[in-house]
C-alpha cells in the first residue's frame, strides 16, 4: 500500500499505554500505519508527502467539549466588548462602531463584565442620552442578562409595574421601581422575541469564523448546546446542514437543542425529526440541552445553602422537578444525549434525581449524557454522577482568581468558603468519572485550548505566576488535560471508534504543535502554537514544516 502522507516526529498517540511512535502514514484520509521507521518504507511510494517534524510534536485533533457557535452573531456582527477594562471602554467601544455603521438602527453586541458596573450593574441611561434613536441589545460576557436601551424596554411591554417571567429577573431602581435596562435569563428572551432574529446566512458566516478560529487552535471536532432562547434554532441547524452540503465544514460538529420548561414535551419530538433529517457527514443532532440554574454572579444560580450576601435567597431550579424528570426520562427513552447545565449544588441535585428516574424507567444507557460547568460541587455528587456514568464537561478557562469575577462576585456572593472550593476537576478524575474540556466560547473569548489545560494544571491565571492558586488541591496533570481534551472528547461525542487517539483505521485527523506539552515547564503550556491542523488527512493550516526524504 502507497501512503499518501507520510509524517515523522515525536507522536503522541494518545492511547491508553501512551505510546509515542515515530512515524504515520495516512491514505485517503485514514492512518494506515504508526509506529517505527524502520517498518514504514513499505508505505512510501513515488507520489508520497513527506513531513518531518524536528521540534515540537504531533497529537491527536483536539475536542472542544461546549460552545456556541450559532451565538457568535453578536460579536461578529455587532459590537465585541469582551476584554475591555472598564465602562469607560465599553462607552468608547460603543462610539466607535456608531460612527462606523451610523445607518444601523437595530444594535447588537456582547462581552460586558457585570462587576464593571458596581453593585447595581449596567443601566441603560447612557445609551439612551447619546442615542435616543438607537435600539440597543448587548449581551454580558457570561450570556446570562443583558443590557437593553428604554425604547427596546417600551417594545417589549417592561416597565416598573411588569410582572417578571418564569426564571427572569428585570433589574429596578430602588425608589422609583422602574426597570433600569438589565435584564436576566429568561427575560432576555422576552426581549429577543421582538428583535430581529438571524438569517441563515448570518448563521452561516459566523459558525465558519468560530470554524476558522478553532482550526487555527488545533480544534478538529466541537459539541454546541445550542442556545434556543430566540427561538430560531431551525435556521442555526439549517446553517450547519447548508454547509455541510458545500463541503465547507472542516470540523466535526455535534448539536443539542435546548428543551425549555414553557416547552414541554412538543420540541422533543421536532428534534427527533430533525436528528433524521438533518444529519450529514459532518453534523449530527445528538440530543437536547437543559438549564437547570443560572450563575452565580446574577444570583441565578441554585445553591443548596442561602447567598452569603442575601440570607434567604439560595437561588431557584428553573424547573418543576416533575416535569423535569419526565423531560429527561423521555429523552434517555428516545436515545437522545442529554447535555445539562449546572452551577449550584442544589441545581446538580435536581440533575442527578432526573437522570436517577430516568434510569428506574428505561435501565442503564451508553448516550454519554453530559453535566457542565460545575462550580459547587458536593462530596456524595461525585459518587452519584460516576455510578450514573455521567461525563463532566468542565471549563478550567474559569479555575483562577479573576479580580472581576473571585473578589467582586463569587467570594462575597458565595462566602470564602464555598469559594475557595469551587470548580472542581481532579476529583472527578479521582472517582473515575470521564472529564472533557470546554472554553463555552463565546463565555470564554478564546477557545484555545492550551490556555484552559496550563490553567487546569496551574490554577492560575496566565502569566500571573505570584497569584494564588485557586482551590490548588482540585489542580490536575498535563496528562489528564491531554486525554480530556483528545480521547475523553471523542467519548463524549460519541466519536471514540474513528477519533481521539492516533491508530491504524482512524481518522487522520491530527495536530502538529511546535512544542510539545509533556515537556514545558507548566506555566509556558498557553504559548504552544499551531502549525499544523490536518483534518481527514488535508491540512487546513498550512503547516510550516520542511519537507525532506525520511529514509
Amino acid at each position: 500500500m502507497t501512503a499518501d502522507l507520510i509524517i515523522t516526529g515525536k507522536i503522541l498517540t494518545g492511547t491508553s499505554n501512551q505510546e509515542i511512535a515515530q512515524v504515520m502514514a495516512v491514505k485517503e484520509g485514514k492512518i494506515c500505519y504508526i509506529g517505527d521507521i524502520k517498518d514504514s518504507e513499505y508505505y512510501r511510494g513515488p507520489d508520497t508527502r513527506l513531513i518531518d517534524i524536528s521540534n515540537g510534536c504531533i497529537i491527536p485533533g483536539i475536542f472542544e467539549g461546549h460552545a456556541h457557535p450559532t451565538s457568535g452573531v453578536p460579536i461578529f456582527q455587532g459590537i465585541n466588548l469582551y476584554e475591555k477594562e472598564s465602562v469607560a471602554h465599553y462607552r468608547e467601544t460603543i462610539d466607535d462602531y456608531i460612527q462606523t455603521y451610523p445607518q444601523k438602527q437595530y444594535i447588537i453586541g456582547r462581552g460586558f463584565i457585570n462587576s464593571h458596573f458596581g453593585q447595581m450593574g449596567p443601566s441603560a441611561e447612557y445609551l439612551d442620552k447619546k442615542y435616543p434613536d438607537k435600539f440597543f441589545y448587548l449581551e454580558s460576557e457570561d450570556c446570562h442578562s443583558c443590557l437593553v436601551s428604554g425604547n427596546v424596554l417600551q417594545l417589549a411591554g417592561i416597565n416598573k409595574d411588569t410582572k417578571e417571567w418564569e426564571n427572569g429577573v428585570i433589574v429596578r431602581e430602588e425608589k422609583s421601581g422602574n426597570p433600569t435596562g438589565w435584564l436576566k435569563e429568561k427575560e432576555m428572551t422576552r426581549i429577543k422575541n421582538i428583535y430581529p432574529r438571524a438569517t441563515v446566512e448570518e448563521y452561516k458566516n459566523t459558525i465558519l469564523k468560530f470554524q476558522e478560529m478553532s482550526i487555527r487552535n488545533g480544534i478538529t471536532a466541537a459539541y454546541e448546546p445550542m442556545v434556543d432562547d430566540d427561538g430560531n434554532f431551525e435556521n442555526k441547524i439549517e446553517a450547519y446542514y447548508q454547509l455541510d452540503n458545500e463541503d465547507r465544514l472542516i470540523l466535526d460538529f455535534r448539536i443539542g437543542i435546548t428543551i425549555d420548561p414553557s416547552d414541554g414535551t412538543k420540541n422533543l419530538i421536532k428534534i427527533a425529526e430533525l436528528q433524521k433529517q438533518k444529519k450529514g457527514k459532518h453534523i449530527e443532532i445528538m440530543g437536547i440541552k437543559i438549564f437547570v440554574d443560572g450563575v452565580v454572579e446574577g444570583h441565578t444560580a441554585y445553591l443548596r445553602e442561602d447567598y452569603a450576601d442575601a440570607p434567604g435567597d439560595c437561588g431557584r431550579s428553573m424547573w418543576n422537578q416533575n416535569i423535569l424528570n419526565q423531560i429527561i426520562a423521555q429523552a434517555i427513552g428516545m436515545d437522545m444525549t442529554v447535555h445539562v447545565h449546572v452551577m449550584g449544588d442544589a441545581a446538580l441535585d435536581c440533575a442527578l434525581e432526573s437522570f436517577e428516574v430516568a434510569r428506574s424507567i428505561h435501565g442503564p444507557k451508553d448516550l454519554r449524557n453530559c453535566l457542565t460547568h460545575l462550580q459547587i460541587v458536593q462530596t456524595d455528587q461525585f459518587i452519584q454522577m460516576k455510578n450514573l456514568n455521567l461525563i463532566a464537561v468542565t471549563n478550567p478557562y474559569w479555575h483562577f482568581r479573576n479580580p472581576a469575577y473571585f473578589e467582586k462576585l463569587e467570594s462575597p456572593y458565595l462566602g470564602d468558603i464555598r469559594a475557595e472550593n469551587e470548580y472542581p476537576v481532579k476529583e472527578f478524575f479521582s472517582q473515575n468519572i470521564v472529564v472533557t474540556q470546554a472554553s463555552d466560547w463565546p463565555v470564554s473569548f478564546s477557545n484555545n485550548p492550551f490556555i484552559g489545560m496550563e490553567i487546569a494544571v496551574t490554577r492560575k491565571e496566565i502569566g500571573s505566576l505570584d497569584m494564588k492558586p485557586l482551590n490548588q488541591k482540585e489542580a490536575v496533570s498535563r496528562q489528564d488535560m491531554f486525554q480530556a481534551l483528545t480521547a475523553n472528547g471523542a467519548y463524549q461525542m460519541k466519536l471514540e471508534k474513528e477519533l481521539g487517539t492516533l491508530e491504524v483505521g482512524k481518522r487522520a485527523n491530527f495536530v502538529i504543535l511546535d512544542q510539545n506539552p509533556m515537556e514545558l515547564i507548566e506555566s509556558e503550556i498557553a504559548k504552544i502554537k499551531v502549525i499544523g491542523n490536518f483534518f481527514e488527512g488535508i491540512d487546513y493550516l498550512g503547516a510550516d514544516v520542511r519537507t525532506r526524504s525520511i529514509f
